[in-house]
């Protein structure tokens, strides 16, 4: 299967964190389903990682920042995006996500994406748990 997790899930599923999404990515690194991720996402998750209230929040240092980004590009599979794509979504701000999904063929994606009329046909998961198995 493969998946795609927002950037929202990204940041806390970092390597400092505890919760629902970290448990998630572990989840699907370890398994056989295939994180799908694209150059504009990790380029967006490591910027909001370095925003100082998050830096703080979670104890985020250069290194780690840059250590989980480099992590994340090696355990996925890299989506190239094409900007003729067109993205059934409301928010600017989440096209790359989308696009990254419908690019790369994602069976599910996981985020808190709103969808206007379109076209996708993967699943959109917002519950953490709902596919770790």
């Amino acid at each position: 299967m493969k998946i795609v997790l927002d950037t929202t899930i990204l940041v806390r599923a970092n390597e400092r964190s505890h919760g629902l999404a970290r448990e998630l990515l572990i989840n699907v690194i370890e398994s056989k389903h295939t994180l799908l991720l694209s150059n504009e996402m990790l380029h967006e998750l490591a910027r909001v990682l370095r925003y100082p209230r998050l830096r703080a929040f979670y104890g985020l240092p250069e290194n780690l920042v840059f250590d989980y980004v480099n992590l994340l590009r090696g355990c996925s599979e890299i989506v190239t995006l094409n900007p003729m794509v067109t993205a059934p979504i409301r928010d600017v701000n989440d096209i790359v996500v989308m696009q990254t999904a419908i690019i790369g063929e994602a069976d599910v994606l996981c985020g808190r994406l709103r969808i206007r009329h379109g076209t996708w046909t993967g699943r959109r998961e917002n519950a953490a748990n709902s596919f770790t198995n």
